[in-house]
């Protein structure tokens, strides 16, 4: 992450740091990590597969984006950022892809990664036959 310059962003009310998530994303046993990595104000989420910085890859959904996309009003006069991700657990995959819709395999072995902007939308992010499927959610 330092090689890359990576910051990670912080949803505005939130006081414990997230945006760095531990998951089986690619297999039910495999441990991998996510992480929503900013650079130059621009963010994507990064996997790291098997927990190695030789294996990486970028989740293209929404792909990179201008975190300027994702400030929101926070009530109080002023703006906050609000992009989160959170494991997304074969109940969670199952319940939000049948309520939303997307395409969805008939067997869910391991997590996903859900990326939403904070009290609006999500998008369910599952790595299925060597890519990633998008699925839709809400948050």
């Amino acid at each position: 992450l330092e090689s890359r310059e990576c910051l990670i962003p912080q949803i505005y009310y939130r006081k414990q740091p997230h945006n760095v998530i531990r998951g089986n994303f690619k297999t039910p046993t495999q441990v991998d990590w996510a992480v929503l990595c900013s650079v130059g104000y621009e963010s994507t989420i990064l996997v790291y597969w098997g927990g190695s910085e030789k294996s990486v890859e970028e989740v293209l959904s929404w792909g990179s984006a201008d975190d300027r996309f994702w400030l929101q009003g926070t009530g109080e006069g002023t703006v906050g950022f609000s992009r989160g991700i959170h494991v997304a657990d074969a109940k969670y995959i199952e319940d939000h892809s049948h309520s939303y819709g997307g395409e969805t395999p008939r067997v869910i072995d391991h997590e996903g990664i859900n990326e939403g902007f904070d009290g609006k939308v999500s998008t369910i992010h599952y790595w299925f036959q060597g890519e990633w499927l998008t699925l839709q959610g809400a948050d």
